[in-house]
C-alpha cells in the first residue's frame, strides 16, 4: 500500500482489516514489514486489539510515525485472530 501524505507526528496506525482483531493477550503477532525508500529496520507490524486495524511499531515502541512513512510504499503479511 502507498501511505497517504500526512506531516503529523502521530504513531501510524492504519485501518481496514477485514475482521475485528480478537480482544485477547494472545493477538500480539507480529508481520514483517519492507518500505521503499525508508529505513524500518526492526519495524514491524502488530493488530491493534478489538478494532480493525494494526500499528507499525519496533521493539522499543513505535517505529514510525505517519510523518516518516508519509508517500512511502509499504509491504507486510499479517495473520492475525479474530476470535
Amino acid at each position: 500500500m502507498s501511505y497517504p501524505l500526512t506531516a503529523n507526528g502521530s504513531a501510524a496506525i492504519i485501518g481496514g482489516l477485514l475482521a475485528t482483531v480478537a480482544n485477547a493477550n494472545y493477538v500480539n503477532t507480529a508481520g514483517g514489514l519492507d518500505g521503499n525508500g525508508v529505513n524500518l529496520s526492526g519495524a514491524f507490524v502488530r493488530p491493534v486489539k478489538n478494532t480493525t486495524t494494526f500499528a507499525v511499531v519496533g521493539s522499543a515502541g513505535p517505529a514510525a510515525t505517519n510523518a516518516n512513512l508519509r508517500n512511502v510504499t509499504i509491504s507486510s503479511c499479517l495473520i492475525y485472530p479474530a476470535s
